[in-house]
């Protein structure tokens, strides 16, 4: 099994603007070594942590 833990921590407010806060995600990601190698060079948590860049950017 796989696993993903986002932790949220350190909310300050922001230094220019009051409106927002400034934070941490913490992004862990738990895979059994058995199960990294998706085979064509691919590993596990490099592809989740891929999806989830993805899914963040923008």
């Amino acid at each position: 099994m796989n696993y993903i833990r986002i932790s949220f921590d350190d909310f300050t407010p922001n230094a220019t603007n009051d409106f927002y806060r400034d934070s941490m995600v913490e992004i862990k990601i738990i895979c059994h070594f058995e199960d990294w190698d998706l085979g064509d060079f691919e590993l596990r948590p490099y592809r989740i942590a891929g999806e989830i860049d993805a899914m963040l950017n923008g």
